[in-house]
């Protein structure tokens, strides 16, 4: 008999959590509260790490038909352009990941996703209102009057989750202290402006705009982020005003203002994010995407880290049989990277928005050291990397999602285990932008600073041997989960620590207001 899963949420999250579940033989179905499945929103970013999930579920064709690739992410100079940093991605990432680094409008993936998954395992109209977990099955009741009864529920219904809610309690969400126009321009309206195949991205004090193709190359998105000390709706549909937009970027890079004088419409919305939870999973129910780990675009993977969250799901309830046992593992194999990243995004908003001054100098001269490299993003990029004393792929979601994509057989339940001590080496002992992966330590809040025996100059992160435990009490280790999720400086060890300590101060008062806790 086959094991029946029940996805809440209809979005890029839940069907591709769903198509996977599919493939690799569960009753999945999906049950979706909109009369009428469209996906709200502008541009996408799809990086390898989501291409290569994409591309195992049969999209192949169809992400090269409407995304675009660009050859570069491009990082700006708010007043003149100048670039400060530029990432080559095209078939640079193809030869070091494996996958493509796709631009695409998010109603042409949703729709890929929609055309690939059976009409009748979609639910549309159905708006979840409570579920009781028996213990060997879940019975939702939706708002219709209908109930269900399904092996495991999979909250992937956003930021304002139901099941989460159910699971943990109300809560808010936080305004981040941002908001975002959006707006679309025909390509051949701008044709004469000559814009660049890459993701280009200008950054001032207080705002960035980010500019890039999608659909085909037949349209030109604009998103700009602008800080904004409150916001009252949380509506991806609410009309902006063009010429708010406009002055807002008055006195920065005339080809810039010379793009954003094309946008006839825009949309605005304001940016909201909840701190990472402790855990995600309770008996026969756990949460997926922005239910559990809500981020702000400031990485561009919100979807990607969704999409990871489906494939690893799919890898633990096909190898491990009990259904709750499944479920933690899952949250033991995902939750670190994802609260980590969501972290990471959190903490580019004040990378981003920098005043000019000395730190923003310092961002500067670190980019235009590292310009025409392919740097900082190839953990999030999908990069393969191996622990030197087990050979283990420390990344336990990426080996997971080659075996859904290769493979309707699992490998071993070892190969689904994080690393327990996975180490790696950076070049130029460059901490400011740490993996990931690094298993969280017992009894500290950074990574070590290692002069590496071989190579002079080099440095490692290391981490202890024994993992992590899966949980402990509540608010330290959320504290400690948020602690990790920030660019760390060990104290002492470098010459330039004080000042990457008063660089991450305001980061800190930060963490402090969000946990209740002072972060030292």
């Amino acid at each position: 008999m086959q094991t029946r899963l029940a996805i809440i949420g209809g979005g890029i999250g839940g069907l591709s959590a769903a198509l996977s579940l599919l493939r690799a033989g569960f009753d999945a179905h999906v049950y979706e509260q909109a009369r009428t499945l469209r996906e709200v929103g502008a541009g996408i970013q799809v990086s390898p790490n989501a291409s290569r999930v994409l591309h195992g579920l049969g999209l192949a064709d169809e992400l090269a038909k409407l995304g675009v690739r660009p050859f570069a992410h491009h990082q700006r100079r708010w007043d003149d352009g100048r670039t400060l940093l530029k990432t080559p991605l095209g078939d640079t990432v193809v030869a070091a990941f494996g996958f493509p680094h796709y631009q695409s409008h998010r109603a042409d993936l949703l729709s890929m996703l929609i055309n690939a998954f059976p009409t009748e395992r979609l639910h549309i109209g159905h708006r979840m209102v409570a579920f009781t977990d028996y213990g060997d099955s879940v019975e939702a009741e939706f708002e219709n009057g209908e109930r269900i009864r399904a092996d495991a529920l999979i909250g992937a219904d956003g930021i304002h989750s139901t099941v989460r809610q159910a699971l943990f309690g109300p809560e808010n969400p936080r305004f981040t202290g941002c908001v975002a126009y959006r707006g679309l321009v025909p390509a051949e309206r701008i044709k004469h402006l000559n814009i660049e195949v890459n993701a280009q991205m200008w950054m001032g004090p207080g705002k960035h705009i980010v500019v890039y193709y999608v659909a085909g190359k037949r349209l030109v998105n604009v998103v700009a982020n602008i800080e904004q000390s409150s916001w009252t709706g949380e509506s991806w549909t609410d009309r902006g005003t063009v010429d708010d937009l406009r002055a807002a970027f008055a006195n920065w890079d005339p080809y810039l203002q010379a793009i954003i004088a094309t946008i006839e419409e825009t949309f605005i919305w304001g940016l909201f994010d909840r701190a990472p939870l402790p855990r995600w999973s309770v008996g026969g129910v756990t949460l997926l995407g922005d239910a559990c780990h809500p981020m702000l675009p400031y990485m561009a993977q919100g979807a990607a880290q969704a999409i990871e969250d489906g494939v690893g799901l799919t890898a633990c309830l096909a190898k491990i049989g009990d259904i709750p046992s499944a479920l933690a593992h899952y949250e033991k194999m995902r939750l670190p990277r994802a609260s980590r990243i969501q972290g990471m995004s959190a903490a580019n908003k004040t990378r981003f928005h920098l005043p000019d001054g000395p730190t923003q100098k310092e961002r500067d001269a670190k980019n235009g050291c590292r310009r025409h490299r392919l740097v900082d993003q190839s953990d999030h990029l999908g990069l393969q990397l191996r622990c030197r004393r087990c050979g283990r792929d420390g990344r336990s979601w990426l080996a997971a999602s080659r075996v859904i994509s290769q493979s309707p057989s699992f490998g071993s339940l070892a190969d689904l285990s994080p690393c327990p001590h996975y180490v790696r080496c950076t070049p130029k002992a460059d901490i400011s932008w740490q993996p990931f992966d690094v298993p969280l330590c017992h009894k500290r809040t950074s990574p070590r600073l290692i002069r590496s025996p071989r190579r002079r100059g080099r440095a490692r992160i290391g981490a202890p041997t024994s993992p992590a435990p899966l949980l402990s009490s509540g608010l330290w280790r959320r504290r400690r989960l948020l602690l990790r999720a920030q660019p760390q400086w060990p104290r002492g060890r470098c010459r330039r620590g004080a000042e990457k300590r008063d660089e991450l101060a305001p980061l800190h008062s930060h963490l402090q207001a969000t946990t209740g806790h002072h972060t030292g």
